[in-house]
């Protein structure tokens, strides 16, 4: 009733989706098996040949030793064979078959080759075959119905031929050996529950890291959209600029000057205007002149023209100029890059990046000297701001802070990258890598 329940769990329960890693495993413990098979026989042979000088002996050593070349045969078609095929049954129906002849052929030792005038030769008989039921819950645990292969027809016969003896150390060696085989199916329930456990737990975290890939991987998608998102945003923000700058300094600035112009008319005849008109007439002209450097000054920092037509380089000197006249800090700068290599995606990036570290020196940093280097070495082109100030507030290093963020992503979308770091002994770093080759 044992086996007949044993056997019917295994059908019921082992014909899931755990069954190609169980024949996985014993295919991997199979190699340990087969040795002890090899070494026991022969140690049988040796010890038995004293006893049964009997040709079936040598036989059954020659089966046996036949049979186990066939399974490691059968082994090594199985690790040859690649992944999708290993999950195929077939695999386990061969262990399963080669299971059921290797104990078939040591439980044929006590019906055939059983030594019966000598008690030390059969105890040991059936010391060697419990020894290898032994073995095997180690070995075929994993799945039950491969180990009741195995242990059945190996141990039974044993079992029943001591039975068959009437006096009563045989049938207690057969009392001894029923309980033996009942504590062997016992252990080999235990193992494997064990191995159950630890294949659901293997199942469990591979479909875990099944969905955190797939979740990373929308995550990554996402970004990604994002990412293009924002470069397009930037192109079209850039676009925009240019067309406002354009207008701004074509109409407007057009339109200023021709007012200034008329103005400087005004002034200049009749003679006999009121001193109070012609003064309102120059403070207006003034007025003029100031709006009209002002529009300049707000369409070059729309879209310098100077970088459109002179490339960046030029673009930093302007901007650096006007840094340094707008805020009195004293400001150095050392370029070292050739006229026309980069291209427009580039150029404007890094003069966007370069416009927001220093809008950063004049709002927060306070500082009296900004050191700015522009150079192309080893394929990149490489930015790095300076300054002496009190250091960037710790509020706007925070990742979605739009100042930091909006030059991460000028950067990110040309396989570039921006660190912001203190200097010492005070101030900020801003260091800026884009591969010249990025488009």
């Amino acid at each position: 009733m044992l086996s007949a329940a044993f056997v019917d769990q295994s059908a019921s329960g082992e014909r899931g989706h755990f069954y190609p890693e169980q024949v996985r495993q014993l295919y991997s413990f199979l190699p340990v098996g087969l040795i002890a098979t090899a070494v026991n026989s022969a140690i049988v042979l040796a010890v038995l040949w004293p006893v049964l000088r009997h040709p079936s002996l040598v036989i059954w050593f020659g089966a046996l030793l036949a049979l186990t070349s066939v399974r490691i045969l059968v082994l090594r078609r199985y690790n040859g064979t690649d992944e999708h095929r290993k999950k195929q049954r077939y695999w386990g129906r061969l262990l399963i078959g080669g299971n059921v002849l290797s104990g078939a052929l040591w439980g044929l030792l006590p019906i055939f080759l059983f030594p019966a005038e000598s008690m030390p030769h059969q105890v040991f008989q059936a010391f060697v075959i419990g020894g290898m039921v032994a073995g095997s819950v180690g070995i075929y645990s994993t799945l039950r119905l491969a180990f009741a292969a195995y242990a059945l027809p190996a141990f039974v016969p044993v079992t029943v031929r001591f039975c068959t003896f009437s006096d009563g150390l045989h049938l207690a060696m057969a009392a001894l050996c029923s309980i033996f085989m009942v504590l062997m199916f016992m252990s080999s329930f235990r193992n494997h529950a064990a191995h159950r456990a630890v294949l659901e737990l293997n199942v469990e975290n591979q479909s875990l890291i099944r969905r955190l890939s797939e979740k990373s991987t929308k995550a990554e998608q996402i970004a990604e959209e994002l990412r293009n998102l924002t470069a397009y945003l930037h192109d079209v923000r850039e676009e925009e600029s240019k067309r406002i700058a354009s207008e701004i300094h074509d109409q407007l600035g057009q339109s200023l000057t021709a007012a200034k112009m008329t103005v400087a008319r005004l002034r200049k005849s009749p003679e006999n205007l009121p001193a109070g008109l012609r003064e309102g007439l120059e403070s207006l002209s003034e007025l003029l002149g100031t709006v009209l450097g002002d529009v300049r000054r707000i369409s070059r920092h729309l879209r310098p023209l100077v970088l459109d037509e002179f490339g960046l380089e030029a673009a930093v000197e302007w901007l650096v100029t006007d840094f340094r006249e707008t805020t009195g800090v004293i400001c150095d700068l050392q370029s070292g890059i050739s006229t026309g290599s980069l291209g427009s995606d580039i150029s404007v990036t890094l003069f966007r990046i370069l416009q927001e570290a220093l809008t950063n020196v004049a709002r927060h940093a306070e500082a009296r000297h900004v050191r700015i280097i522009l150079i192309e070495r080893e394929g990149e082109v490489q930015l790095r701001v300076e300054d002496d100030g009190r250091g960037i507030p710790a509020d706007y290093l925070r990742p979605h802070t739009f100042g930091v963020l909006n030059m991460k992503e000028r950067a990110l979308r040309l396989r570039g990258e921006v660190l912001i770091s203190p200097a010492e002994p005070t101030g900020t770093i801003v260091s800026v890598r884009i591969p010249t080759n990025a488009r």
